[in-house]
């Protein structure tokens, strides 16, 4: 199937059975997620964008402005606090945001 981000491949379920109280079952086919294949989220491309442009910076309306032209992410603000609670150090000034990295 073209587009279809998973595959499935034979195993024995345990982690799906035993979160379920269900015995095991070997013919039970688990799903394997290619995760080369996989969206990135708003964070990611926020963050792309951010390493990007480095010190130059990002405005606001880039992040709102929707695709193709920009990243489409309305809630630009809750992913930048996402982002800097993973530890990334980015700067605010005036609706332009900086990544600062060491």
């Amino acid at each position: 199937m073209q587009g279809d981000y998973t595959s499935y491949e034979q195993g024995t379920g345990d982690n799906i059975n035993q979160a379920k109280g269900v015995s095991s079952n070997p013919c039970l086919l688990q799903p394997v997620i290619k995760l080369n294949n996989m969206k990135k989220t708003q964070g990611d491309r926020i963050l792309d964008l951010l390493r990007k442009r480095g010190e130059i910076g990002v405005k606001v309306f880039e992040f709102m402005t929707p695709r193709p032209n920009g990243l489409g992410v309305s809630q630009y603000g809750a992913r930048v606090l996402e982002l800097r609670r993973k530890g990334f150090n980015i700067i605010n000034s005036r609706g332009l945001f900086v990544l600062k990295e060491e």
